[in-house]
């Protein structure tokens, strides 16, 4: 009898310890033994039959990130699970493991895009940002914003992308320095001016979000509100690519997306490695610069000879967003374009097909940017995307952030409406 129930033990963690269904990521963190996409008993079940040399070793089974698989994995891994850790290993964008000293009360952040403060706030702990850099903070930043970021008016900056300011982050004493740049090198220029910091750099953008948001809950103690915004926006999104998955190439309109500075002979087209792709495919769209990699920048006759069907631009926020609610500048730029000669014959230009969209709070967000995604649903296939309203949405989306703000007064963020 002994024997039997030892034999049902051992079948019953076997079977616990099944690899995980498929998933589209792994998530990041040390803990996650069988590298699924998340932290729970499987993973306790999974780390105990590594140590009795039942299952092969992962990188993530050593929880306690010692280079060791032993029961204090499993200790730790269960207190990951009911959120009682004391400390943290996380796996960054670099590659870099990062351990983190749990709580993490206050944090400095030297960003980039506006991706990872907004998931802090649609997260609930905003408050615990002590200091930021420049555009975020001072007028006429890329990021800054009195309306859509009134809580930054008065926070402490410290410096900017290239050169962070290491005194001010030093006075300021926060838990953690987190970027989302990775171009500067910003975890080595802080090793050395302040050794022993934990600094993350992680972005949270469109490719990155459902990983990175769900790691950002771990790291900061918000595990549910985590859920809550992900699911909030990848259900849009499904929604949003669902409508669109069925149609074949001759379905989709051809599209050019870049900037425009009035009076430019020159244009930076959003090639097939652009965070943009995938936004004009799940709208519809077919990407004109599709064959493109990097950074391409084209003259008016490649765009003429290959005469895009709609043509989007990106708005600076110096002329729209959500300190305007006059639209005469974005007007004056639509007209600048529109009324050009070069461009008379294209179709998007024949077809008053040229449309205007903020680029700052619509263009590049890991969920805002699924906004910029329906509102293009709706200039690229107006019938099926009759019945979404991308304000609506927009507007959904201001309360999970926690912002006071009514788009049916006030902003500028398209044009044509």
């Amino acid at each position: 009898m002994r024997m039997d129930r030892i034999l049902v033990g051992m079948t019953m963690m076997l079977l616990l310890a099944l690899p995980a269904a498929a998933s589209d990521y792994t998530l990041g963190i040390f803990g996650n033994a069988n590298e699924d996409e998340t932290i729970n008993m499987q993973d306790v079940t999974y780390t105990e039959l590594i140590i009795l040399e039942y299952r092969d070793r992962t990188e993530l089974a050593d929880a306690k990130h010692d280079d060791k698989i032993n029961m204090q994995d499993v200790t730790q891994i269960e207190l990951t699970i009911l959120g009682k850790e004391k400390e943290l290993t996380i796996i960054d964008e670099p590659g870099d493991a990062v351990t983190v000293r749990k709580p993490i009360n206050t944090v400095v952040y030297v960003g980039h895009n506006a991706f990872v403060y907004e998931t802090w706030r649609a997260l609930g702990m905003a408050d615990r940002l002590v200091g930021t850099t420049d555009r975020f903070v001072k007028p006429g930043g890329y990021r800054y914003s009195e309306k859509y970021y009134p809580e930054l008016l008065t926070m402490r900056s410290v410096g900017t992308l290239q050169e962070p300011d290491f005194e001010e982050i030093v006075d300021l004493a926060p838990d953690l320095l987190y970027t989302d740049e990775v171009q500067y090198d910003i975890k080595s220029m802080a090793a050395n001016k302040i050794p022993g910091l934990p600094v993350i750099c992680m972005d949270i953008d469109p490719a990155h979000f459902t990983e990175n948001a769900r790691i950002t809950g771990y790291v900061f103690d918000r595990r549910d509100e985590a859920d809550e915004y992900i699911d909030w926006r990848n259900g849009w999104q499904d929604t949003i690519e669902d409508m669109t998955a069925g149609l074949s190439d001759d379905e989709r309109p051809l599209v050019l997306m870049s900037y425009y500075t009035q009076g430019s002979n020159e244009f930076s087209v959003r090639s097939g490695d652009s965070p943009f792709h995938p936004m004009i495919v799940g709208a519809g769209g077919k990407n004109i610069g599709e064959d493109l990699i990097g950074n391409v920048k084209v003259d008016v006759e490649w765009i003429v000879d290959r005469d895009p069907e709609i043509i989007v631009f990106s708005a600076a926020n110096t002329y729209c967003g959500y300190d305007f609610d006059d639209s005469s500048e974005l007007a004056a730029q639509y007209d600048d374009f529109i009324s050009r000669s070069d461009f008379a014959g294209v179709s998007a230009v024949v077809n008053k097909k040229v449309y205007f969209i903020n680029y700052a709070h619509l263009c590049v967000g890991g969920a805002s940017g699924t906004i910029a995604e329906a509102y293009m649903g709706k200039w690229f296939q107006p019938d099926i995307f009759a019945d979404l309203d991308a304000q609506v949405m927009h507007q959904e989306f201001l309360e999970i952030q926690g912002v006071d703000f009514d788009l049916s007064e006030h902003g500028v963020f398209v044009y044509p409406e």
